[in-house]
């Protein structure tokens, strides 16, 4: 019994050594991990975890919000696009109409700005040329801007308003084989509006079957 009791109060004692030793060693390990700056890595992980679920989520609703943009502007893009095509047909007919009797042959594409954008015509030697509006002449320019004057008034005129149109001194930079186009235009658009033309050169404009009134400005 004496022996039994020796042996495990040995034991015991060995037991609370190393005990107290792990105890140190423990002691020592914190101390090194607070100097190293390593305390509360868990917290940390936790609220790290806890931001980017955060920003997970973020991300997801701002993903819904620009798929919900992206099919609002597929939408209105499709709903503009529909509304441009149906103000440029009527106005690329009525253009066209003109523009026959100055380009015969020739055809004229209507822009987003509902402008002459481009055009296709004959050339001298019998092939067809195409050209954005802003490459032609000035002379060019001159009267496909005074055709479109036309067109947006014979639309007007179907929509039931009243039309009038003043022309002063238009077509000055046209040569004299165009304005004699020119001439044709203006009298078919006549037939429709009430049209007043101004000029300082009534001698090229006498052969427009009606009247040339003068009109003299004093002071």
């Amino acid at each position: 019994v004496r022996q039994d009791i020796e042996r495990l109060t040995r034991s015991i004692s060995q037991q609370e050594q190393a005990h107290q030793q792990r105890h140190t060693q423990i002691q020592v390990l914190e101390n090194t991990l607070q100097q190293a700056g390593a305390q509360g890595l868990e917290e940390q992980r936790q609220t790290q975890a806890g931001e980017l679920d955060r920003a997970l989520r973020r991300v997801a609703e701002l993903r819904r919000r620009a798929q919900a943009l992206d099919l609002l502007c597929t939408k209105l893009q499709g709903k503009r696009q529909a509304a441009l095509a149906s103000l440029q047909a009527p106005l690329q007919k009525h253009l066209q109409h003109y523009l026959q009797l100055l380009f015969p042959h020739a055809s004229v594409q209507v822009g987003e700005k509902l402008t002459p954008d481009s055009l296709v015509r004959r050339t001298a030697t019998g092939g067809m040329e195409s050209g954005d509006f802003d490459a032609l002449s000035f002379g060019a320019r001159e009267q496909l801007a005074l055709i479109s004057r036309f067109a947006y008034a014979d639309l007007l005129r179907e929509a039931g308003r009243p039309t009038l149109l003043i022309l002063d001194d238009a077509l000055v930079h046209s040569d004299t084989k165009r304005l004699a186009l020119m001439k044709r235009v203006i009298f078919d658009a006549a037939q429709r509006h009430q049209m007043l033309l101004f000029t300082c050169h009534p001698a090229m404009w006498r052969d427009m079957g009606v009247e040339v009134q003068l009109i003299v400005q004093i002071g």
